[in-house]
């Protein structure tokens, strides 16, 4: 599905460059693969196409660009009587819930926490807008997670977010934070 293919993008870093309506499928699949690219220094605004000056296709931009795409697509529907306006209004509607549910579900996969709930929700958000802060490099960001976990597991719930992201100082710093 599509938010499914979003939500994975999002997750690793991955940025299509060009996700107009003609390159995607309702099936999840996207067409036209170019210019893409693997962020490597984390940069929300993001994008492999050097002709995107306004960033429209920015990783950022993924999951909104997706939604116009449906909606793109559930308008054509209803003027072909193929699909009533509230049935159009629902499918669009669940996009946005369906994509926040499997993004975060990814996120916790990768963090080892559920960063669904608040708290913990915050620390991931944390993370990311260190990484953006910093620059640092997206995958061996979150590859230095692995040694947070150990931190975690030795100084237990009283731990700060400083003291759970000190193993990333080292990445962060390298990157020029």
């Amino acid at each position: 599905t599509v938010y499914a293919m979003v939500a994975g993008w999002q997750a690793v870093g991955f940025t299509h460059g060009v996700l107009n309506t003609d390159n995607m499928s309702i099936l999840g699949l996207t067409l036209d693969y170019g210019p893409f690219g693997w962020m490597e220094q984390f940069d929300p605004q993001y994008t492999p196409n050097l002709s995107d000056g306004g960033r429209r296709y920015c990783y950022i931009r993924q999951p909104e660009m997706a939604a116009w795409n449906l909606t793109q697509l559930a308008e054509a529907l209803v003027r072909a009587r193929l699909l009533s306006a509230k049935e159009a209004e629902a499918a669009c509607g669940a996009y946005n819930g369906a994509l926040r549910a499997e993004y975060y579900r990814r996120l916790s996969d990768k963090f080892g926490i559920q960063c669904e709930d608040d708290e913990v929700g915050d620390f991931c958000r944390g993370f990311l807008q260190r990484l953006a802060s910093s620059r640092a490099d997206f995958t061996l960001s979150h590859r230095a997670l692995g040694q947070c976990a150990s931190v975690a597991a030795a100084l237990g719930p009283s731990a700060s977010d400083d003291e759970l992201l000190r193993p990333l100082e080292e990445t962060m710093l390298g990157a020029g934070a």
